[in-house]
């Protein structure tokens, strides 16, 4: 891993800095994020000393706001000239509903687009990666939902906190799969790990896949946390619902692979159903077309 550089979101506490330390240690470049700067620089500092090496960066991110993704993306390629390994790892569950700057229900703004749009606009530095690959960490809550994933997704007619953490974590899933497909004629390997929370072996799923061979071209797959390919159910496997996934995220973020629109119309403000946001509000602009039929 000396020669990789590796971007791990949110890895400034729990399993994401399991993470972080672990590959850092196995001596690649290690960036991490996070909203808080006080926090990120004793975790970046942390893991210099566990690595015995100074490759390791602090980019503060707000993981609520598109524009913060497309902004991280910006501050990644500005600074480093390719990136071999992505990790998804961010993730939140809220017990009560509020809506981002740009009008999206929080968990799935934070859980699927703004991964979606960092991947966008990392798209061009993993391509000039080493067989890079991008691990998206998931949950495998996902099983728990029998209903129709893509009914209600911004949460509107009804809320529960949990179920729409695991709705996200599904629609993760399906969206790296469908992600998978349309990069499988590349070098870019794509698939998902699951963290379910087990400090001891949560990391080993991601490690494993951030230093597997690429060559063996296996993309598109998901991962128990112990490294072993993971059951999947009938519904993750359908080309026709990871496709629906992928349309969600372009449609809702107006971002492509490597192509971001310039200044799309505003959205008119969104109400937060009376729930003050814990995150910094940010300008973010999103077209009104491409998300009207997804509301």
């Amino acid at each position: 891993m000396i020669d990789k550089t590796v971007l791990i979101t949110g890895a400034t506490s729990s399993i994401a800095l399991l993470t972080a330390r672990e590959l850092a240690t196995l001596g690649a470049q290690v960036i991490i994020t996070g909203r808080d700067v006080r926090r990120g620089d004793r975790a970046a500092q942390e893991l210099r000393r566990s690595a015995s090496h100074d490759r390791v960066h602090f980019i503060r991110a707000d993981t609520a706001t598109l524009d913060q993704h497309r902004d991280l993306a910006e501050a990644v390629s500005v600074r480093f000239p390719r990136l071999d390994v992505l990790i998804n790892h961010v993730e939140v569950s809220y017990e009560r509903r509020w809506e981002t700057e740009d009008g999206h229900e929080a968990t799935l703004a934070t859980n699927l687009l703004g991964p979606h749009a960092l991947t966008s606009g990392l798209m061009p530095l993993l391509r000039k990666g080493h067989d890079a690959r991008i691990i998206n960490v998931t949950s495998d809550a996902f099983a728990t939902i029998m209903r129709d994933p893509f009914d209600d997704v911004h949460a509107k007619r009804h809320y529960d906190g949990l179920e729409v953490f695991a709705r996200s974590k599904m629609l993760r899933i399906l969206w790296t799969f469908a992600l998978a497909r349309k990069l499988e004629s590349s070098q870019v390997v794509v698939n998902a790990a699951d963290s379910n929370n087990r400090w001891h072996t949560a990391s080993n799923a991601s490690v494993f896949l951030a230093m597997a061979d690429a060559r063996t071209g296996v993309t598109g797959t998901y991962y128990e946390d112990s490294g072993k390919p993971a059951r999947n159910t009938m519904r993750t496997l359908d080309v026709e619902d990871q496709d629906r996934a992928w349309e969600l995220c372009t449609s809702l973020t107006g971002s492509h692979l490597g192509v971001t629109p310039e200044s799309p119309p505003p959205r008119s403000s969104g109400g937060s159903g009376g729930e003050t946001p814990t995150f910094p509000r940010s300008t973010v602009r999103v077209s009104k077309t491409a998300k009207s039929s997804w509301l």
